[in-house]
């Protein structure tokens, strides 16, 4: 963490700057990350849940852009505001994900969480 003060007047702003992860999604057509690129997607902690290409990709491949935080990975949901229970999660080594096995199991959105 980096302290940053800033003094205007009489208001002063303390900003606390930290690095986070970010990890690169990339969602396949088909199983085993194989076929057409459907999404790219750069996703940090700060970018809350997301549902971009989740009805079309069958799998994602996951690359972490930044590892100073270990314990950051990602975390996909059965519903398209990740309320439910985490199912599945990748941590910063990264790999292939299959989300949808065209049954019952299929992944409607995606976040970063802290574990």
């Amino acid at each position: 963490m980096y302290p940053l003060q800033f003094v205007s007047g009489s208001i002063t702003l303390l900003l606390l700057l930290t690095k986070v992860s970010a990890f690169t999604l990339e969602g396949w057509l088909g199983q085993r990350c194989s076929g057409e690129e459907v999404f790219s997607r750069t996703l940090g902690l700060q970018d809350g849940c997301v549902t971009t290409g989740m009805g079309q990709a069958e799998s994602v491949t996951i690359q972490t852009q930044d590892t100073d935080q270990p314990n950051d990975l990602v975390a996909f949901y059965r519903t398209d505001d990740c309320s439910v229970t985490e199912l599945i999660t990748t941590s910063s080594g990264g790999g292939c994900a299959n989300i949808d096995d065209t049954g019952d199991l299929v992944y409607m959105s995606f976040r970063v969480v802290r574990a």
